[in-house]
């Protein structure tokens, strides 16, 4: 007579139902965690921001939905061409500028050129509307210039109720067009 071979299962099915158990709780946990990561990138570092005005156009048109990066701004000061978000400092409406000047330049449009100490500012790679005469004005340290790319329609820099927008005030650097979904782009 040959021997049976009958398999023992190694654990018992309540044991089976045991690790089945803790294995769900175990993804679940993962998931958590995930979501939480997630969150925290939204909420402190990673912002959606949805276009309301007419100023950036044709760089950024209302309803675009884009994505601010608000780490890079403690990482190192925006630089020129840069397009941050701030907030008015009388009214708190959130604003979307171009950064053309830096802190210690003097800043000066003529025959609708932009002039940043004396040398012409070349702006070809977003092609602004032209702009109104502006004196020359230098750029307090620690602060930063910013116009619209449609600048007769952008309350900005310009305008005595804004002026020179303090770094401290700036709550992030646009990094990406997430919508419409038919023209995404990416600011570097």
């Amino acid at each position: 007579m040959e021997p049976t071979t009958q398999r023992i299962p190694l654990r018992s099915a309540y044991k089976q139902r045991e690790y089945r158990r803790h294995g769900i709780y175990a993804w679940l946990f993962i998931l958590a965690q995930a979501a939480v990561v997630i969150a925290l990138l939204f909420f402190f570092l990673i912002t959606p921001v949805k276009v309301t005005g007419e100023s950036m156009e044709p760089t950024l048109s209302p309803g675009d939905v884009l994505l601010i990066d608000r780490l890079s701004l403690y990482l190192r000061t925006p630089q020129r061409g840069n397009i941050v978000i701030f907030h008015h400092p009388h009214t708190g409406e959130p604003l979307i500028k171009r950064v053309v000047a830096l802190g210690g330049e003097t800043i000066e449009i003529t025959g609708g050129k932009v002039y940043i100490n004396g040398r012409l500012l070349d702006e070809s790679s977003y092609s602004p509307e032209s702009a109104a005469d502006y004196p020359a004005t230098l750029v307090e340290d620690g602060c930063v210039f910013v116009l619209g790319d449609q600048r007769e329609k952008s309350l900005d820099s310009r305008s005595e109720s804004l002026g020179c927008v303090p770094l401290s005030l700036l709550y992030g650097r646009v990094r990406l067009r997430v919508a419409p979904i038919d023209r995404p782009a990416l600011f570097v």
